[in-house]
């Protein structure tokens, strides 16, 4: 079957161009063979810029993300999709494309796709709530579909494991909301990468994401550095005043990172300003007001902060509406071996190098606790590529806060060349220069080793250790 011959038909062509969804046809190869007015007129493309073209390289110049004739040629199947369609004059405009594969004596020959203009399916949608409820539904789709074209994946969250799959599972259902989400675990879980998440998945994502870390700005400089001030509100305030992170964040996400570091006095002020996001900048007579979203993370148990007096009642239960726990890199062991994957390959890339890691390292990392979690697994990645540039880790290669923690028999540190008879030497050898070290002399080395002393003089000759 020629689909070049049966879409350039004129009948066929004036049937297909009064339907008002977009139609577009590639064949086997996902080259574009024909599209109706309404896909030109949704791209702003002319037939020029599209008929003969790879949908494939079209997708690499985000045209459209993702390409669906590329995903139906690769699955063999009729695959549906939110669809980005990006052009100089229009930017990611969405539409819900299914795509079908023309098959021809049991081959596909090629695929058709259907499109429909996203806010055209929620405006035809009669009930507001269900529209709503759809246009939530879609947002993280084309967020995904968007992040995924440009590979925007945090490695902090990477993750098989249930219970992260979890954590993700609760940032897809809170991200298109404006609630305010607590997100808690220990130092190096990944909380700011969370926390972009769900503003990258909201329909904030255009805004402005800004992070303020609570202990690392001086009590006296919370509140201008929060609220912002006025011209000459005080000695040494800048002429022209400044806005704050507040202000700065209108429109978009504000992490506030490590709450609980929050001096009480500025928790007052906090709790205000979430109550009805206004603020009254230092040196001001008049409140502003801004629409920001709030999203706070913290390692302490802030339900104990608040007993011992160290934390409001009333900020606690403001910020506790969407809690989100992160466990421990302990708690996703699953999760080790994709990560140290994804940060050697990262780093090996980073810097031109080839570093791999023996299997029983991998086995001995995944029983490690991880205490500094993802942080210290990314440290740990970056530290070895560096010291070993082209060489595959072994146990004896390892920090040894790794190898303390393991609690390794010190012979498992040895390293052999795979003859039994060579390693067992290896050990004999450390066994021996290890009890003259402590003890100073053959005789009493002998003595603990369990030989004679004229068999231990063999074996300090036959290793050629020197006695000091």
């Amino acid at each position: 079957m020629n689909l070049k011959k049966v879409f350039s038909n004129e009948i066929v062509r004036q049937t297909l161009n009064n339907i008002p969804d977009g139609l577009l046809v590639a064949d086997h190869s996902a080259r574009v063979i024909w599209a109706n007015d309404a896909v030109l007129t949704r791209s702003n493309l002319t037939n020029d810029e599209l008929i003969n073209y790879s949908l494939i390289d079209l997708e690499k110049r985000g045209v459209f993300s993702p390409s669906v004739s590329r995903l139906v040629l690769e699955q063999r199947k009729v695959v549906k999709s939110v669809q980005l369609t990006n052009t100089n004059t229009n930017r990611n405009n969405p539409f819900v494309t299914t795509g079908y594969p023309i098959v021809h004596n049991e081959e596909i020959i090629g695929v058709i796709t259907h499109s429909r203009y996203l806010p055209d399916i929620i405006q035809s949608t009669k009930r507001l709530d269900e529209s709503e409820a759809l246009l939530k539904r879609y947002t993280i789709e084309v967020r995904k579909a968007l992040l995924e074209s440009i590979d925007r994946t945090s490695p902090s969250l990477i993750g098989r494991s249930s219970t992260f799959r979890h954590v993700l599972n609760q940032v897809e259902i809170v991200a298109p909301t404006t609630s305010t989400v607590l997100l808690t675990g220990e130092t190096g879980v990944g909380k700011t990468a969370v926390a972009r998440r769900i503003h990258e998945y909201s329909t904030r994502y255009d805004g402005p994401f800004i992070e303020v870390n609570c202990g690392a700005i001086p009590e006296s400089l919370m509140e201008s550095e929060l609220f912002g001030y006025e011209k000459a509100s005080f000695t040494g305030a800048n002429e022209s005043g400044k806005a704050g992170l507040v202000e700065i964040a209108d429109g978009g996400t504000l992490l506030l990172d490590e709450i609980g570091e929050l001096p009480l006095a500025m928790q007052v002020k906090l709790l205000h300003f979430l109550q009805d996001q206004t603020f009254l900048p230092i040196g001001a007579v008049k409140s502003k007001k801004v629409n920001v979203r709030i999203i706070a993370a913290t390692n302490k148990k802030l339900e104990e902060e608040v007993k011992e007096g160290n934390f409001r009642a009333d900020l606690f239960y403001r910020l506790h509406v969407f809690p989100i726990e992160i466990p421990p890199l302990r708690e996703r062991k699953d999760d080790i071996i994709p990560l140290l994957q994804e940060a050697f390959q990262r780093f090996n890339k980073k810097y031109g190098h080839t570093t791999s890691l023996q299997p029983e390292v991998t086995n001995l990392l995944l029983d490690y606790s991880w205490p500094g979690n993802i942080r210290e697994l990314e440290n740990f990645a970056e530290r070895s590529i560096l010291t070993y540039p082209h060489h595959e880790i072994t146990i004896d290669d390892l920090p040894n806060n790794i190898k303390k923690a393991a609690k390794l028999p010190s012979f498992l540190n040895l390293k052999n060349d795979g003859s039994l008879t060579a390693y067992l030497d290896s050990i004999e050898k450390t066994l021996i220069a290890n009890a003259l070290q402590q003890y100073g002399t053959t005789r009493k080395a002998a003595k603990h080793l369990g030989i004679t002393q004229s068999l231990l003089m063999r074996r300090i000759k036959k290793y050629g250790i020197v006695l000091q």
